[in-house]
């Protein structure tokens, strides 16, 4: 989402995002502040999603749902399933599994990724979402879901 915004207004995104994860409006499981010390370990996001701290607790799924994911996987054409590419995979496994919960629970989620297309050793999360029948959105639709859209470069 960050790179959908102009650096001047990161504080804007940041302080906007903060209160939408304290509406519980936005949030993600801890695996992607991993993902972005990765990808985007000198942009302010990284430093923003990882001082979240506790704010994510809500968004830990619990392991359980790991076999209706890599169940997923399979059908999607990855006979290997998750668990051997998910080194590869970054935080794809904890953001299924917490799609899998809030299905689960009943719970209105739309999912935000930029993990699209066709890779030849893993699903995407939008192949995932796809075959789950998740709704998802890119970053851009994303903040306009999210009242954010003004921001937007």
């Amino acid at each position: 989402m960050s790179r959908a915004v102009h650096p001047s207004k990161h504080v804007q995104l940041l302080d906007g995002l903060t209160g939408c994860v304290d509406e519980e409006r936005f949030g993600f499981p801890r695996e992607v502040c991993s993902e972005l010390q990765t990808i985007a370990r000198d942009e302010p996001i990284w430093a923003w999603a990882s001082g979240l701290t506790s704010k994510l607790d809500r968004f830990a799924a619990n392991i359980s749902f790991i076999r209706p994911v890599m169940a997923l996987v399979v059908n999607l054409g990855f006979s290997f399933g998750i668990e051997s590419l998910e080194k590869d995979a970054g935080c794809l496994a904890a953001v299924g599994r917490l799609c899998m919960m809030l299905t689960e629970e009943s719970t209105e989620f739309v999912l935000a990724t930029e993990d699209t297309g066709d890779f030849p050793l893993r699903p995407t999360m939008e192949q995932l979402a796809q075959q789950a029948g998740w709704p998802y959105l890119d970053a851009k639709a994303a903040l306009d879901h999210l009242d954010l859209g003004t921001l937007l470069t």
